[in-house]
């Protein structure tokens, strides 16, 4: 029989403390090149006063749980908010436009270069991304201080630049403290590009749209003031469509206005609009106007479909080629069932009670009534649907679920 040796415990000690040394050294490598990267970066940034940041270094989860983003400074009234510290050149002034969930910032620069006149506040949840915008603006507002851009006109005279003094980002959870920064019938536009969709079923309490928060969102607005909505996923244009038309806040507005709309050209450059170019995707695109009196009486409401937002989009210069319907959309079969199943009592919770005229293919949002032509219709090829369906798989994973419970 074969023995094993055991080492002596002079050995093992010895082993064990060379093996220490050695991680040690390792982690002090790890460190000193970190380092010298953090380094590197501030130099290059402020070698010669601020640069535009680098996306590379200021990488972020695409998710953020919005429930327990609390640790947040925020005013206890809207006269409390610093707009000394975030705006010093325009004092006196409020802040009319809000994109909530700036992301790394294109469309507040874009919104601040197209309405100079306007003040310009974008939110998001993830600090490293604030860090970006805040950068990129300090950097821009430098640019212009300092003469080193210039913009030329067609005919070829140079004008000043815009100075990107109107326009800033913090951190905060506006899902939670939107009263606290605005005042009531403040702001004249809202922005809410590409929202993470939250595909599981229990996880749509954290969508952006919910008629808890529309009420808030209705408080900040002006009457008159609108509310613009864009995303590539289908299911999610719905489902915000849906709870904005049942809304007695808000009225959908024509294809007409969109185009005459300067600020609606700009949602699709966002750096997610630009993403979903790359990729041939889908682009929906809805503004709501909040009505200037929510309780005076109306017609019932006409629910479009994706079509009319799809069709928006290409209004504003993009339309996907051949086979980018596929991208980011789910079956409409199984949407259309979601929806029944709302109404009918079977699904989580219902968008509202007001009767609304459905334009579109299949079921309505928010359900048919009792009784109507779709009352118990059987989509006998659902299962074909999702078997062809060739996007994520976790986009389709929750109402995949309530189908097998259906």
């Amino acid at each position: 029989m074969r023995r094993t040796m055991c080492l002596p415990w002079r050995v093992r000690s010895r082993s064990s403390a060379w093996l220490s040394a050695v991680a040690r050294q390792a982690s002090l490598l790890v460190m000193a090149s970190s380092a010298a990267a953090e380094g590197k970066r501030r130099a290059t940034e402020e070698g010669d006063g601020p640069k535009q940041p680098q996306k590379k270094y200021f990488r972020s989860r695409a998710h953020s749980n919005v429930f327990n983003a609390n640790d947040v400074w925020f005013p206890a009234s809207p006269c409390e908010v610093p707009l000394e510290q975030y705006f010093p050149k325009l004092p006196g002034k409020k802040i009319q436009f809000v994109d909530v969930g700036c992301g790394f910032g294109s469309l507040c620069l874009s919104l601040a270069h197209t309405f100079p006149q306007k003040l310009v506040f974008g939110i998001e949840i993830r600090p490293k991304l604030v860090e970006y915008v805040q950068r990129r603006i300090v950097a821009k507002r430098h640019e212009t201080a300092t003469g080193e851009t210039a913009a030329t006109s067609a005919g070829g005279a140079t004008h000043s630049p815009p100075s990107y003094e109107n326009v800033w980002a913090i951190h905060n959870n506006a899902m939670r403290f939107m009263p606290n920064f605005f005042e009531k019938e403040q702001l004249e536009k809202i922005f809410i590009c590409f929202p993470d969709p939250h595909f599981k079923r229990k996880n749509h309490r954290k969508r952006i749209i919910s008629q808890p928060l529309l009420a808030e969102f209705g408080y900040t607005l002006e009457p008159g003031g609108i509310l613009y909505i864009i995303t590539d996923v289908s299911e999610l244009m719905e489902w915000m469509v849906g709870h904005l038309t049942v809304s007695p806040l808000f009225d959908r507005l024509p294809r007409d206005a969109l185009r005459a709309d300067p600020a609606v050209p700009l949602l699709i450059n966002t750096d997610e609009g630009q993403k979903v170019q790359r990729n041939n995707g889908n682009m929906f695109i809805a503004a709501f106007r909040k009505r200037k009196d929510p309780l005076a009486p109306r017609q019932d409401p006409i629910l479009f479909g994706n079509e009319e937002a799809a069709a928006a989009a290409s209004d504003a210069g993009y339309t996907p080629k051949e086979g980018g319907e596929l991208r980011g959309m789910t079956c409409h079969k199984e949407i259309s069932r979601h929806y029944t199943n709302r109404r009918s009592g079977e699904g989580p919770g219902d968008i509202g009670r007001e009767p609304c005229v459905w334009i579109g293919g299949g079921a309505a949002p928010g359900g048919p009534l009792r009784g109507s032509a779709h009352e118990g219709e059987q989509h006998t090829e659902a299962s074909r649907d999702w078997g062809s369906f060739t996007g994520h798989r976790r986009r389709t994973s929750g109402l995949k679920t309530w189908r097998e419970k259906g």
